[in-house]
Parts: structure tokens; sequence; C-alpha cells
């Protein structure tokens, strides 16, 4: 896949959620989407318009979304046990992997920390990605003056190190711009100024078309009261053109997970999903998988306050034109999943239930994992507190009765 520049320049001891004996159809469509982008990167044909680069698994709350999730990186990285039911790791080599979890952001997407995951991974294939480094450490000053390069809690993790070395070494072969980015970055915004004023002169990396207006816009648009994370998200359509320039052929296979998608349905405004949408939009060499409890809907032509919308857009989304379908629902357990999970735990839990009681919770769960699960804390509540076996009334009927049973064993300073 070549992208041009100027398409991404310019516009208890275990949870029922575990069981993944019948998730082979959502592994199956995992190791689909992984081939067919496979095929997409090393294909000539590019429609800057189109983006195809979108998996999701959607379902209601509770049934295994983010273990889900989870467990397809863990897959993918080839650190499943050899038992597992799905088999050995996709055929489908993974160069990179990165996640994004949305559960605790409010409602927000952190879309700086999500651009400084994915550049760190990046580094474990290139360590210099100059043309980001250079744009990203002139934001960096813009947006947050006399600080230090971030390492997210990590002061190892090299990225700080590594755009730091990077901006050094571009900026020294200029020859007379002196900088300290050795020691945070000092001078960078006086630099990409001072290269405004050299018409004719070529940076050490090529320059992509619009560069220099993104780099000056990044020097000088962002402050400390307005960061401006839309002008950041902007570089990410950097990194996919080095990407692109750099591998002309088997170009890397870089998935990023993004887990609890709906939490951004909290913002009326939108705002993080629509940043989001930018980063999805702008890094069409990168496959997104997506969990949350609806579809998504960028297809829809009506969601006017995304940056990228409509059916020509996201037609895999809309279910056009790629092989594979792109949204799968993520379905309640089986029968026979339900009976070997309540067994399971009634062995680590030292429970006893009959089989009539069993076939009856197995019913009466309707296969939602968490219905199962708040099932067998109220068995191991009786067992601890009553010194009795469980009786079929206590672990059925509506979902409100067993959270209240659940909810009537806890202490009042719990």
């Amino acid at each position: 896949m070549k992208i041009e520049a100027r398409d991404l320049m310019g516009n208890s001891a275990f949870l029922a959620a575990d069981l993944f004996t019948d998730r082979v159809p959502e592994s199956t469509a995992f190791t689909n989407a992984l081939s067919g982008f496979r095929c997409a990167l090393d294909s000539e044909e590019y429609n800057p318009n189109i983006r195809n680069n979108v998996l999701v698994y959607y379902g209601l709350g509770g049934i295994g979304k983010t273990k889900l999730s989870q467990r397809l990186e863990s897959w993918a990285k080839g650190k499943l046990s050899p038992d597992n039911d799905w088999g050995e790791k996709p055929s489908t080599k993974v160069d990179a992997l990165i996640r994004v979890d949305l559960k605790d952001l409010g409602g927000q997407f952190d879309a700086v920390s999500a651009l400084i995951a994915i550049r760190q991974e990046l580094g474990r294939l290139k360590k210099k990605w100059p043309a980001f480094d250079l744009a990203f450490a002139a934001y960096w000053e813009a947006a947050h003056p006399g600080r230090d390069l971030p390492t997210m809690g990590k002061p190892d993790n090299g990225f700080a190190d590594a755009v730091a070395e990077s901006v050094g070494n571009l900026l020294s072969d200029l020859g007379s711009l002196s900088t300290t980015v050795g020691i945070g970055i000092r001078t960078v915004r006086q630099a990409v100024h001072e290269l405004q004023k050299r018409k004719n002169l070529r940076l050490a990396c090529d320059l992509f078309d619009g560069y220099r207006t993104v780099l000056t816009e990044c020097a000088d648009l962002p402050s400390p009261s307005d960061p401006r994370p839309d002008i950041a998200l902007e570089l990410v359509g950097l990194l996919s053109l080095e990407i692109s320039e750099h591998w002309e052929q088997d170009s890397p296979m870089i998935v990023v997970f993004v887990d609890t998608f709906e939490r951004l349905a909290r913002d009326e405004r939108k705002t993080g999903e629509n940043l989001l949408n930018i980063l999805v939009w702008k890094m069409p060499n990168v496959l997104f998988v997506i969990t949350g409890r609806d579809k998504l809907d960028w297809h829809d032509k009506r969601r006017t306050s995304l940056r990228a919308v409509g059916p020509t857009v996201w037609p895999g989304l809309a279910g056009q034109s790629v092989a594979e379908a792109r949204q799968h629902l993520v379905g309640k357990l089986s029968e026979s999943d339900r009976k070997n999970f309540i067994a399971r735990s009634c062995v680590a839990n030292d429970l006893f239930m009959s089989d009539e009681i069993m076939d009856q919770l197995v019913m009466a769960s309707g296969g939602l994992p968490l219905y199962l699960d708040l099932a067998i804390k109220v068995g191991v509540s009786v067992k601890q507190n009553w010194h009795r076996e469980v009786t079929v009334e206590e672990v059925t009927g509506s979902f409100d009765e067993l959270v209240i049973r659940v909810l009537g064993d806890v202490a009042s300073d719990e």
C-alpha cells in the first residue's frame, strides 16, 4: 500500500467471560481481517478516499468483549497456552501491537497519549522517525513549554530518548542550528522558525508535501491553555507516510486495539470520538480492532460532527466492498459452555450444585456471562455465611434479584 503525502497531510478463579470455546467465529474474523489487510498492504492499488482498516466487535455489557480483545492480542503475540481453543497464533505475522483503553478516561480520548503509545511501539521496528519526531518535539514544546518529553510513567520506555536523539541528529545535519535536545528540547520551536526562513533548505529527511505547513502549525498553534490535540493528531499522518516510504515492500502489520468504545458516548459533543475518527482515518496502513457495545456508525452520513463519514469512506463498516464482514456481534455463551463454566466454578469454589439446579441455571442465564458470575457469587456467599447448599431459587430469577442477593451479603462498610 503506497500512501501519497497529499492524502494524509491535507484534509473468582475465573469469570464466565473468560470462556472462549464458542468464540471461534470471533477468532476467525480476526485472522481473516489480518490476512485481508496483509493483502491490502501488499497491493499496488490504493484509493486515498476509502478506509478498510477497522474491525469491530460489539455486544452487551458483560458479554466478554474486553476479555476477547485482550485474548486476541495475546493470541497474536503467541502468548496463549498451547492447548487454547484457537490453536496456533494467526499465520499472518503481526509486527507491532498497541492497546488504547478508554475505560478510565471519562468519555474522553487522550489523543496525545495514544500518539505516544503508537510511536513508542513503532520504535521497536525502527528507532528514528525523523519527520514525526521533529514535528512532535515542536508541538510538545509549544503545548508544554519547559517540560521534558513525556515518559508515560515508564522512564525506561525509550520514547523521550528516541525522539530527542532523532531531533538532535536531524538539526545537527542542518549545520549552524544549535539545540539542547538532549536535555529537554528547549529550542526546537526556534529551530523550526529558522527553517521556515531557509526556503531552499532541504531537511535531512525527505520533505513530504505539506510538511513545512504542519511543522509551522505544531510550533505556533498549540499553547498551555489550548494544547490543540487535533494538531497533534495530524502527526499520525507523518507516521503513516514514513512507514510507507521506509518499507517499499513488506510493509509492517501494525494492529491497534481500542477497547470500551462506548465510553466516548458520554460526551454529547463527541469530541473524543472525532479525535479517534481522525486517528483511524490518518493511518490507513494500520488495522484498528475496536470493541464496544454498539456497532460503529461512521458510515452514516448523518454523523456530520466527525471528520470522516459515509459509506464510501468506510465501506467495510457499511457491509460493502470487502470480502469479510468488519462488524461482528459478540454472542452469548452456548449451553455447553454454560455447563462447563458452572462445573469448573463449583470445583474451584468447593460448591455442590445438583444436576437439576445446574440445568435450570443454564437456562435462566440465557448465556449471559455476567449472570453466571453473579450466580456463582451467590453460591459462594450461601456457603460462607449459611454453611449449606444453594437452592435453585437463589441462583435463578431476574438479573436484578441476583444483584440484590449478592449485595445483601456485603458488609455495610464495603
